[in-house]
């Protein structure tokens, strides 16, 4: 079942009693409900510490109670000089609609998260549900975020897509971390080249791999820009009853139309026998890319794993 906002006003009717929660993103520019929420952001003092939220005092005061004083410092920690350090290098990366740059701090606090995340469960990639959980929960896109920290070395796969997920750590992998996976879905084909396509997402790949010259925009929290030009591969683990495949090939960069998110235009020496591939499964059209040729060691990798089929597009 699915719990959301129309699920309540129809459970409401029914007689089901809801206990709602303000959110704590502002709508506007004055005081709204907001306000009520415990996350919203707003400094107080009490016995010498500075609070930024009133979930923060909740918290730390819990853990005062448990005599745990290592966890009360640790949610005191501030992480506000950080946050602005992190804004300053977004507003001098990229060229801003009116939206983005008030939230600037906000954006780029899903990188100490996220690097928490990593370092207290010991995982080298994460599947995260950013769209539409986070924009709904906290109020900020994560692509921008997520690029800042693919350039660490962190991998993270978009929507959930764990399979997505596993396909960029392997290309990782192949290149013995030298090179920077990114997950790049099959959108439209060229409009006037038959074998290309638009590889996609909006907004998440490796600010490392931005083309020399292109325009670079930030608007709503995602990046717009395009990867440079040379040959990647393109990959998609997947899967349909336990029968396990690895799909691998290569394109080329070609010109195309200009448009918005992270992009490439790849030219593939037989894209309809890609798009069969994707039709037929189990594949779908979710890929993961990478700089170069390592088709070859994908190839290698699947003869020592076990259920594990090497794929390719017949060309």
């Amino acid at each position: 079942m699915k719990y959301n906002k129309e699920w309540a006003v129809e459970a409401a009717k029914q007689g089901v009693q809801v206990l709602a929660f303000y959110g704590h993103v502002q709508t506007g520019e004055t005081v709204d409900a907001s306000c009520l929420s415990q996350w919203f952001p707003c400094s107080f003092v009490v016995e010498e510490a500075t609070y930024t939220t009133a979930e923060q005092y909740m918290m730390a005061e819990k853990a005062k109670l448990f005599g745990d004083e290592e966890i009360r410092q640790q949610i005191l920690r501030e992480r506000d000089a950080e946050l602005e350090e992190g804004a300053k290098l977004l507003a001098s990366r990229y060229e801003m609609d009116d939206l983005t740059p008030p939230l600037l701090k906000k954006v780029y606090a899903f990188v100490p998260l996220f690097k928490w995340v990593f370092e207290t469960y010991h995982v080298q990639a994460v599947s995260a549900e950013c769209w539409t959980a986070m924009q709904l929960g906290v109020g900020a896109m994560p692509c921008t975020a997520y690029s800042i920290l693919a350039d660490m070395g962190y991998i993270i796969g978009c929507e959930s897509d764990l399979h997505g997920t596993i396909t960029m750590a392997l290309l990782s992998c192949a290149t013995l971390g030298r090179k920077v996976p990114f997950f790049g879905e099959f959108t439209v084909r060229h409009p006037e080249n038959k074998n290309a396509e638009l590889l996609w997402h909006c907004g998440p790949f490796a600010y490392s791999l931005k083309k020399e010259g292109c325009p670079c925009k930030n608007v709503n929290m995602r990046q717009w820009f395009q990867v440079r030009d040379g040959q990647y591969t393109v990959a998609r683990f997947d899967q349909d009853d336990g029968d396990y495949r690895l799909l691998a090939g290569t394109c080329k960069t070609t010109e195309g139309p200009y448009t918005f998110g992270t992009y490439l235009w790849g030219e593939f020496a037989n894209l309809p026998a890609w798009e069969r591939k994707l039709v037929e499964g189990p594949y779908i059209h979710h890929m993961a890319e990478i700089e170069g040729d390592w088709t070859q060691e994908l190839r290698e990798f699947c003869k020592f794993v076990p259920a594990l089929t090497a794929d390719a597009v017949n060309e």
